[in-house]
């Protein structure tokens, strides 16, 4: 079951928020040891990805 969270954020929260996850997701698609140490898997990162280009675009 999917969970939706509602956040109000102002435009520089957003923007740290989105620099941290794709800080974040770049490092773990460069380590598969370090994917591998956390569980996190390839589509976690392409949520990550996807949640970091909604909070860019809703500016």
């Amino acid at each position: 079951m999917k969970k939706k969270f509602a956040l109000e954020l102002t435009e520089s929260e957003a923007e740290m928020i989105a620099f941290l996850l794709h800080t974040a997701t770049d490092q773990f698609y460069a380590s598969k040891v370090l994917r591998d140490r956390t569980k996190v898997s390839l589509k976690d990162l392409r949520t990550a990805e996807t949640v970091r280009r909604k909070l860019t675009h809703a500016r």
